[in-house]
């Protein structure tokens, strides 16, 4: 087979024209929607309840309520002499206001008839006029 030169001729050009066109279009879009809708709803119910229930149960014999100290019994019995003396007070503050009482109405019963005394003489002295007359 004969070469490109021999196909030609030996005086032949061969020309070759390459074009080589490359268009590249690069389309980009990018399109974001963000559309954010939070709802937070919270809602806290707390119910507590506690029961306690304690039993005891005691084996052997009833014990004795505690002492009481010397300071406690002698606060105690301080607080019994002041109730004491108090009730002895109102009682004598009682008495006195019934010798008070007594008194006055001893005073107003003299005093009564003393008005009688004086309204006995005042109608014998009238009386005696009127014999007199």
């Amino acid at each position: 087979m004969p070469g490109p030169r021999e196909a030609l001729g030996r005086d032949s050009t061969l020309t070759t024209t390459t074009t080589i066109t490359t268009t590249t279009t690069t389309t980009i879009t990018t399109t974001t929607t963000t559309t954010i809708t939070t709802t937070i709803t919270t809602i806290t119910t707390i119910t507590t309840t506690t029961t306690i229930t304690t039993t005891t149960t005691m084996k052997g014999p009833p014990t004795q309520p505690p002492t009481l100290t010397q300071a406690e019994e002698e606060a105690e019995e301080e607080e019994e002499e002041e109730e004491e003396e108090e009730e002895e007070e109102e009682e004598e503050e009682e008495e006195e206001e019934e010798e008070e009482e007594a008194e006055e109405e001893e005073e107003e019963e003299e005093e009564e008839e003393e008005e009688e005394e004086e309204e006995e003489e005042e109608s014998l002295a009238k009386c005696g006029r009127d014999k007199r007359r």
